[in-house]
C-alpha cells in the first residue's frame, strides 16, 4: 500500500504537459496573427473614416480574483503599442497627413452617459445596453464609451 501511494502517474502528467504546450502554442500563433492582421485593418478603417487621431485606452486589470469575460479579454489582449503605431503609420501614408496616436485613461468611460451626464446602471448579465438614471434612456454601452473616449483629452504617444 505504501508503494502505491508514492507511485506517480507519469502518463497523466505527460499528457497534461502536452495539453498545456498545445494551448500555449496556439495562443502564441493567435497573437502573432493578430499582430500581423490588425494594423492593416485599423489603418483601412482610419483611411475610410479620414481620422486625424486614434485614441486608445490604457486598460489594465488585476487578474487575481477576477473571472469576468471583460477581465479575461483585457488580460489576454496584446499590450504592445506596436500594433497601433503601425496602423497609424499606414493610415498616415495613405491619407497624406500625420494621424496622431493618443492614450486615454479609461476612468468611468462606460458608466457615464455621454448625452446627459447621468450614470448608466448595468444589470447582471446585461452589458450591451444599460438604462440611464438621469434621463431614463436605454443606451448602448459600447457606443457610449466610444463617445466618451473621443471627448477626453489624450496623452500624445510617440510615433512609429
Amino acid at each position: 500500500m505504501i508503494r502505491k501511494r508514492k507511485a506517480r502517474d507519469t502518463f497523466g502528467f505527460c499528457k497534461l504537459q502536452g495539453e498545456l504546450n498545445r494551448v500555449y502554442t496556439r495562443r502564441m500563433r493567435l497573437i502573432r496573427e493578430l499582430t500581423l492582421l490588425l494594423p492593416p485593418f485599423l489603418a483601412a478603417v482610419m483611411v475610410k473614416k479620414q481620422c486625424k487621431t486614434l485614441k486608445i485606452e490604457q486598460l489594465t486589470v488585476d487578474p487575481s480574483g477576477t473571472k469576468g469575460a471583460l477581465a479575461k479579454a483585457i488580460y489576454t489582449m496584446p499590450d504592445s503599442l506596436f500594433i497601433y503605431q503601425k496602423a497609424v503609420w499606414l493610415a498616415s501614408q495613405e491619407l497624406g497627413y500625420q494621424v496622431l496616436l493618443e492614450s486615454v485613461r479609461p476612468y468611468h468611460t462606460s458608466t457615464i452617459h455621454y448625452g446627459c451626464g447621468g450614470t448608466l446602471v448595468r444589470n447582471q448579465g446585461q452589458y450591451d445596453h444599460a438604462p440611464c438614471t438621469k434621463c431614463g434612456r436605454k443606451v448602448n454601452t459600447h457606443t457610449n464609451a466610444a463617445h466618451n473616449i473621443a471627448s477626453l483629452p489624450g496623452t500624445l504617444l510617440p510615433s512609429f
